[in-house]
């Protein structure tokens, strides 16, 4: 066959058919994107009311590509306005009790989020406790719980930040609060003593009197002061 021109970039080809118009597949669909983005300037949206180019021009009632993203995924163009722009930020979730803001389908982000994945909006409020409000309770029994430290949520176990609260000041590695009544969930002020464990174990008296008094000032003025009332 004599060689021909490709309708796309010009250049002179070898036609393997006598239909052959293009020199290869991708001058085809280079050809056949362009038709539809000039296709596509010159028709619009059919959704009354819309103003905007059709992406899809080739169907039968061709769409832009908000009402083809609507009809792909609620299977409903709906109208030509926009469901979420101005809103979005300024008009109230539609679930009862929320106070948040639209985000989309009437809802904020974190109902709309809730109903894609479990496909209902469920309560007002979250489903997981906020930061300082939740806890787990580990296999030993002990219970840890989340809470805000600055811009970083920690974990921390129950019973030592309460004893912390009590003693007013963070406690030591070597502390330990100990559970009177040996239940390791019940963390009440009243259950709780602190202990010791100073590092190595086996000291010279001499040195663990240093160390008592170091640490434990307080506790050794007072008892100075008892002995010396007896």
């Amino acid at each position: 066959m004599t060689e021909r021109t490709c309708l796309h970039d010009g250049r002179l080809f070898a036609p393997r058919r006598a239909d052959q118009q293009y020199c290869s597949r991708a001058c085809k669909e280079r050809a056949h994107s362009k038709r539809q983005r000039e296709r596509a300037d010159q028709v619009g949206c059919s959704v009354v009311d819309c103003a905007r180019k059709a992406t899809h021009p080739a169907m039968k009632a061709p769409l832009c590509s908000m009402h083809y993203r609507r009809k792909r995924l609620y299977g409903d163009v709906g109208g030509a306005a926009s469901r979420r722009g101005g809103r979005m930020g300024l008009a109230p979730c539609a679930t009862p009790g929320c106070i948040r803001k639209y985000y989309a389908d009437d809802l904020c982000a974190m109902h709309y989020n809730r109903r894609r994945t479990t496909g209902e909006v469920g309560p007002p409020g979250p489903l997981k406790a906020a930061a300082g409000e939740g806890c787990h309770t580990t296999r030993g029994g002990y219970r840890v719980v989340v809470y805000q430290s600055g811009v970083c949520v920690k974990k921390i176990a129950e019973h030592r930040l309460v004893m912390a609260q009590i003693l007013g000041r963070p406690l030591h590695p070597f502390e330990s609060p100990h559970h009177r009544n040996g239940i390791r969930s019940d963390n009440r002020p009243e259950n709780l003593e602190l202990w010791t464990k100073p590092q190595p174990a086996d000291q010279r008296p001499e040195d663990l009197a240093a160390w008592v008094v170091e640490f434990y000032p307080d506790l050794v003025a007072a008892e100075v002061r008892a002995r010396s009332l007896t």
